[in-house]
């Protein structure tokens, strides 16, 4: 199978307490609205895969949907100078449900999943300097503080990564570093 044929599962899930994960259909309109409602919003930032929603109450026939959380890896045949050794967790959470712990909780449960289920050896977390929802979400993941860089196609950044990992460094990971020219002279 190529990545061209490659179609989401809609039957795929991962569940937690509150919240169930899912791919994204690009076939549902519920799923293409909340998607032009999240990403109008001012603290909307990127593109992410699995559609996040709370669990369905008693008097609801269908999940809620409050966000989106991802694993993003370039490979390095698609772009040899610039891929990640690790896939980068993302999430956005609507407004509307921000401040409740989802995004931490989505995210660990994607991160499980995919250590325990698709062979994921580490994990790393980048975001704006600026951005400290997203950086309180990482260190409540136990995630460690690397270092703040100038990457190639998002500088700067603060990198974040899983306990356990080695130095940066080791992974090659200068390589996404920007060198300022002008600061070093």
């Amino acid at each position: 199978m190529t990545d061209s044929d490659w179609k989401p599962d809609p039957n795929f899930r991962i569940k937690t307490p509150r919240l169930i994960i899912s791919h994204l259909l690009p076939d549902s309109l519920e799923h293409c609205e909340f998607l032009i409602d999240l990403y109008g919003t001012p603290e909307f930032k990127t593109d992410l895969g699995f559609l996040v929603s709370e669990k369905k109450t008693d008097s609801e026939t269908t999940p809620r949907p409050v966000g989106t959380v991802g694993l993003v890896r370039s490979r390095p045949e698609h772009d040899p100078s610039n891929w990640l050794p690790f896939p980068d967790i993302g999430y956005a959470m609507h407004a509307t449900y921000a401040g409740k712990g989802y995004a931490t909780e989505a995210a660990r449960a994607l991160m499980d999943y995919a250590l325990a289920n698709w062979g994921v050896e580490g994990i790393l977390a980048i975001a704006a300097p600026w951005n400290a929802a997203s950086r309180r979400v990482m260190e409540k993941l136990g995630m460690e503080y690397r270092g703040t860089f100038n990457l190639k196609n998002y500088a700067p950044a603060v990198v974040y990564a899983l306990p356990g990992m080695k130095d940066l460094k080791e992974y090659e990971f200068d390589r996404f570093i920007v060198v300022d020219e002008e600061a070093e002279s």
